[in-house]
């Protein structure tokens, strides 16, 4: 066997020793090998899911010949300066980051797109003057998205209260699904339904209620994970108008009434114009037509042969 895979297997088989499942005694007897990786418990972190997360492990300052981060026993990264393959679970392939060694004491982890299948237990091992162990759990939180609608009658012109659905979506763990008339609590019940692909929660609840008009119906979706609650609203907005409102839609009408007016006025007054003008002409033909035709002027005849001078007289002088 060469001695990259012969120091592998070893490796495996005392991490398998020293993870957290395994016995505080050893087989053999008298000797601990957990105390010859003591660890370090922290207080257990919350990460979002989707977002990027990181893993916490600080490491003296020196020379470490290994590092290696575990998820119970399967191997989410590590460093060896002597054996170039990686040995990674699948499901954290391309998903990690070691800030070691270039950061010669930081040992930490950064875990891309954090998803519910990562929540468990990490432990850290680096090998100082002797081997340590840094334990890590990882909780995971997805909040809700709470919708409300109205579920409609199945027979139509049917009376009584109406009937509302709440759902819920995507979160992580299971929450709590309550409804509110108007901050006061209305008797119901919810279903959980767990996605198969990303192991997510949906919230289902359906209540039977009447909601009068301005009063307001409320779903609100509780995560115990996460602070705060997250809710969605059914508001039915009241028939009356306040006083302002009858103001500024009194105050609307006004303005196209005016507007209405103005627009007759100067109809009225376009129409009395025309219709002067019109009066005017049919006045000037009923003068031409019935005034007597001007008399043709008679010139002076001038004084000739004997005949006096005759005007306009209309005879003819031979």
């Amino acid at each position: 066997m060469d001695r990259p895979r012969a120091k592998r297997v070893l490796w495996s088989f005392l991490l398998l020793l020293l993870s957290p499942s395994a016995s505080a005694e050893s087989r053999l007897g008298t000797l601990s090998l957990r105390a010859a990786a003591k660890a370090q418990s922290r207080p257990p972190l919350l990460a979002l899911a989707g977002t990027d997360f990181l893993l916490p492990c600080s490491c003296p300052e020196e020379e470490k010949s290994i590092l290696i981060w575990q998820k119970n026993l399967s191997v989410v990264a590590q460093y060896d300066p002597e054996d170039d393959e990686q040995v990674v679970d699948g499901s954290f392939r391309n998903r990690t980051r070691l800030y070691y060694p270039a950061e010669k004491d930081n040992c930490s982890l950064l875990l891309r797109r954090a998803s519910v299948k990562d929540e468990g237990n990490y432990s850290c091992y680096y090998k100082s003057e002797r081997m340590k162990r840094i334990d890590v759990e990882l909780l995971v939180a997805a909040q809700y998205t709470p919708q409300v609608e109205s579920v409609p009658p199945e027979s139509e012109g049917s009376t009584g209260p109406g009937v509302y659905r709440c759902q819920a979506a995507g979160g992580y763990p299971v929450g709590r699904l309550r409804w509110l008339l108007d901050d006061r609590p209305v008797n119901s019940t919810f279903t959980t339904r767990r996605s198969v692909r990303d192991h997510l929660y949906n919230l289902t609840s359906t209540v039977s209620v009447g909601v009068p008009e301005g009063a307001v119906l409320r779903c609100v979706v509780e995560n115990p994970r996460l602070e705060g609650s997250v809710s969605a609203l059914l508001n039915r907005p009241a028939t009356h108008t306040s006083e302002r409102d009858k103001e500024q839609q009194e105050q609307g009408l006004h303005l196209p009434m005016m507007a209405v007016a103005v627009v007759v006025c100067v109809v009225l007054i376009l129409g009395s114009v025309v219709m002067h003008l019109l009066r005017r002409r049919q006045r000037s033909r009923y003068s031409a037509v019935s005034a007597p035709p001007p008399r043709a002027e008679c010139p002076c005849l001038p004084k000739a042969f004997g005949v006096e001078q005759q005007c306009c007289t209309g005879a003819r002088v031979a």
